[in-house]
């Protein structure tokens, strides 16, 4: 079964990228208004953007999941039995991480 990964860019426009079963799912951007990736079962997910408006990365059952940003309005992060959870950020105006059953959690501040 084919996966979708829809991404919202700053020109507005909607690209499809196709996954099936994907080891591996990244997106990063330089003054993106939104970002955000999502996947099930995917063994890693990273998000990372500069000046990003919106960033959010969730999951279930994902080995690591991680998310940074600098000057990043809001940064969220949460999964579901994730063996690793972490999110860090400079200057950022709401910091948010919350898990079930993650064997880690970690935020940077």
């Amino acid at each position: 079964m084919t996966r979708y990964l829809l991404i919202f860019c700053h020109d507005c426009e909607r690209k499809l990228v196709p996954k099936q079963n994907g080891i591996e799912q990244s997106i990063s951007a330089t003054d993106g208004i939104e970002q955000s990736i999502s996947a099930t079962d995917g063994i890693e997910q990273s998000i990372s953007t500069t000046d990003g408006i919106e960033q959010s990365i969730s999951a279930t059952d994902g080995i690591e999941q991680s998310i940074s940003a600098t000057d990043g309005i809001e940064q969220s992060i949460s999964a579901t039995d994730g063996i690793e959870q972490s999110i860090s950020a400079t200057d950022v105006i709401e910091q948010s991480i919350s898990a079930t059953d993650g064997i880690e959690q970690q935020r940077i501040c």
